[in-house]
């Protein structure tokens, strides 16, 4: 898996996330979730446009970071996930349990008014 920084918009630190997230890059992710929140971002943008396929040890650690996130008082925000990784969040819950936007600016206008 790659992991992007993308620059701030409003900010949201946005991460732009290519390949796979499962077993063998959850600690990527992990560690990059550890970075921002050390720096002190308090809104994190996922852009998952190019995530074409996530795991239970990815969805494991996508609800780590929105716990860690809320923990420091900020959000994890998932956009643009491809028709796969949406099922995949919709069956397991993600849904319901943080914002999921269908586009980035979605997401950056929503959040942006927050």
């Amino acid at each position: 898996m790659q992991i992007r920084d993308r620059p701030p918009v409003g900010g949201i630190t946005r991460l732009a996330l290519k390949g796979r997230l499962d077993p063998t890059t959850v600690g990527e992710l992990d560690a990059w979730i550890g970075r921002v929140i050390a720096v002190g971002a308090k809104k994190v943008l996922l852009d998952l446009e190019e995530l074409e396929y996530v795991s239970s040890a990815g969805l494991r650690v996508l609800l780590q970071a929105a716990k860690k996130i809320g923990v420091a008082g900020g959000r994890l925000l998932l956009c643009e996930p491809q028709r796969s990784v949406k099922q995949v969040l919709d069956i397991a819950g993600f849904s319901s349990m943080m914002a999921v936007f269908d586009t980035e600016a979605e997401a950056l206008e929503q959040e942006g008014e927050r």
